[in-house]
């Protein structure tokens, strides 16, 4: 495969790294030395961790994305939707065969352990496929995927009724995924997708301390990287866990925040019309808006 070396010498010199100290774990410095000067590649996974390494994605350095990455890139956002049916739907159309990465073929089989738990409800299989990709530890630890896997295996607990070993593995999640959001380069969306997905599950499972750590955990992160990504609904999370446990206080002031994100939000879709003015509602009123909008999903 052709690379583009001079990219990737310039990323590994601005981080201050020999090429000997980029290869440790990876390859030998002489494939280092090849990819950089001779722009070759011939090992996929060799790439896709070098990338990893220093911060660049591989199309980036191949000035285009693969196969595998541009499909499965897809079917994870719909997944991360919650568009289960248009990710199933896209998840079969992905030639397995073509997937030319082990990280890959393992996010493949991760989409389809998801699917097949919540479109055939079948938690036995889901299991089985979930274990397999922890086993064979082909993600990095830059990488959300583990967390995602562990997230799935307690989803899949929860569905054969074994409620406390399924927050076990929320607990699991939570850790690892806040390991991942340590690491750098780190992909903050999907890291606060993973975010979302353990509020949600926990909230599932009834355990709403955890979810309003998550939650905390994740608006923290978003405000250290000056991010907005999906706060609004966040802060809805924090202020609906923290009311059922009984937190009047923390609940009364998250739901004012989430309500001031998602006015602010709907004032900057457009910041060349005037802002209307709004009506501002009681703090009983959001919490019980809140309430109403996240217990219907």
């Amino acid at each position: 495969m052709k690379v583009n070396g001079s990219t990737i010498r310039n990323k590994r010199l601005k981080l201050g790294l020999s090429q000997r100290e980029l290869a440790i774990d990876i390859c030998t410095q002489a494939t280092i030395s090849l990819i950089e000067n001779r722009c070759e590649c011939k090992n996929n996974d060799i790439l896709n961790k070098i990338c990893n390494r220093i911060g660049l994605s591989p199309e980036e350095v191949t000035n285009k994305y693969n196969y595998g990455d541009r499909a499965l890139e897809i079917v994870e956002t719909r997944l991360f939707n919650c568009q289960f049916e248009m990710a199933d739907k896209q998840w079969r159309q992905i030639k397995e065969q073509r997937l030319d990465t082990s990280k890959n073929i393992d996010r493949y089989n991760l989409f389809q352990a998801i699917i097949r738990l919540v479109r055939l409800q079948d938690a036995d299989e889901a299991l089985f496929i979930l274990n397999e990709i922890i086993r064979r530890n082909n993600f990095s630890k830059n990488d959300h995927y583990i967390a995602w896997c562990f997230i799935g295996i307690g989803r899949s607990y929860l569905q054969k009724g074994h409620l406390e070993r399924a927050n076990n593995f929320y607990r699991i999640a939570l850790t690892k995924i806040n390991e991942t959001a340590l690491q750098k380069p780190m992909n903050l969306k999907r890291v606060i997708d993973i975010y979302n997905a353990i509020i949600r599950s926990a909230i599932l499972s009834r355990n709403y301390e955890l979810a309003a750590k998550a939650s905390q955990l994740a608006v923290k992160l978003l405000g250290k990287n000056q991010s907005l990504y999906r706060l609004a609904q966040l802060l809805e999370y924090n202020c609906q866990a923290h009311f059922l446990l009984n937190h009047r206080k923390r609940a009364s002031k998250m739901a004012l925040l989430a309500y001031w994100t998602r006015q602010f939000n709907d004032s900057a879709a457009n910041i060349n019309e005037q802002v209307p003015k709004v009506y501002v509602p009681t703090v009983d009123e959001l919490i019980t808006d809140i309430m109403d909008h996240q217990l219907s999903e």
